[in-house]
């Protein structure tokens, strides 16, 4: 079974422009894809969470592929992403934030998902700019890890998206 992840940055309307796509199009390192939602193929499985979170928060999304422009799938870039956390070396994703940081606004948005539906419970969490990649350390990647006790082993659960709401202001 292909996972079929979402991974997407969500910048407020007023405050997206060609300018700002063209930034975080020319900062991308190489195999490192973005597309915009509106009017591209998305996973249907959560074309509606995104929408709804796009509406709902008046924001662009763009999301992000670590394979090719045409696959439809975040998925290698969600095997990036657990890099910090396994000891594997930088995610190459948060290095392209920390790279675009200081063309974003002071507020925008990481939108993670796999399954997203309208009426979903999402998870939501603030963090600071600065602190991304202190998150992911701590983390397994974008998805709750749940425990068997039985088995002794970690299981992803990638059913509940995680937005997080990134304070980009700079700090003093």
């Amino acid at each position: 079974m292909e996972w079929m992840d979402f991974i997407g940055i969500g910048i407020n309307r007023n405050e997206f422009g060609t300018e700002l796509l063209q930034v975080l199009k020319d900062n991308c390192y190489p195999n490192l894809y973005l597309k915009l939602t509106e009017g591209s193929r998305m996973d249907p499985e959560i074309e509606k969470g995104v929408n709804h979170l796009s509406k709902h928060k008046d924001l662009e999304v763009v999301q992000y592929d670590l394979q090719d422009e045409t696959v439809f799938t975040s998925n290698n870039l969600s095997q990036d992403l657990i890099k910090p956390f396994i000891d594997q070396g930088d995610s190459l994703f948060l290095k392209y934030l920390e790279q675009i940081q200081i063309y974003l606004p002071n507020r925008y948005y990481l939108v993670f998902g796999f399954e997203w539906y309208e009426a979903d419970r999402i998870r939501f969490i603030s963090l600071k700019g600065s602190d991304l990649t202190d998150y992911f350390s701590k983390n397994n990647g974008w998805n709750l890890m749940l425990y068997s006790i039985e088995n002794d082993e970690f299981y992803p659960d990638l059913d509940v998206p995680l937005i997080i709401e990134v304070d980009n202001s700079q700090e003093a």
